[in-house]
């Protein structure tokens, strides 16, 4: 009576102690599940329409070298294109070069801290445009400001992807962060104002 009655009292004890732990281990999860769902649904997520359009910078002091910069961004549903004239005045009215990159597969995440929303972007093209008859003659006579090329003509855009110029090749991926504020963008990358156009 008194083995039996042991025995009793241990498989209550076991059958306690398992409920116990089936009572923990499915409140874990249930507290797992609440803290993904609250992830999920608080994340702060960019939108492109809020990038689509033009936006610029007036002429901009060097902060290096002796060139102003006139540069814009423009975003479309798909893409950007990037571009930076280069002036030999203050004013802005005597161009010397432009470069223009363009990116496709635009895509906008989340939000990272202080460095506001992140995009990216795949690298399609590089060129480099001479703006007057002077620095057509230095990219023809150069090939490091000419990046190996000979046959540059003024106001004629010419690839210079896959030359001694830069070492992006097509297709790469370009990550940058961008804020918003009003009519204003600034990216990561450069640290600079852009006002909508």
């Amino acid at each position: 009576m008194g083995l039996n009655s042991n025995r009793s009292d241990e498989m209550k004890l076991s059958t306690l102690i398992a409920l116990i732990v089936l009572f923990f281990a499915t409140s874990s999860c249930a507290l797992l599940g609440l803290e993904e769902e609250d992830i999920t649904s608080t994340a702060n997520i960019g939108s492109i329409s809020d990038l689509q359009g033009t936006w610029v910078i007036d002429c901009e002091a060097p902060s290096e070298g002796a060139q102003y910069e006139k540069g814009s961004i423009q975003f479309s549903e798909t893409g950007f294109v990037t571009e930076s004239t280069y002036y030999q005045d203050s004013s802005c009215s005597s161009p010397l070069y432009t470069n223009t990159l363009a990116y496709a597969n635009l895509t906008v995440g989340e939000s990272w801290d202080n460095l506001g929303y992140k995009f990216t972007g795949s690298f399609q093209s590089y060129t480099k445009t001479p703006m007057n008859d002077t620095w057509t003659s230095h990219y023809n006579s150069s090939s490091g400001l000419g990046c190996g090329l000979t046959n540059w003509q003024t106001n004629v855009p010419q690839e210079i992807t896959g030359t001694s110029c830069t070492t992006i090749e097509k297709n790469n991926v370009v990550t940058n962060w961008y804020k918003l504020t009003g009519s204003s963008l600034v990216l990561a990358n450069d640290g600079k104002t852009y006002t909508k156009q």
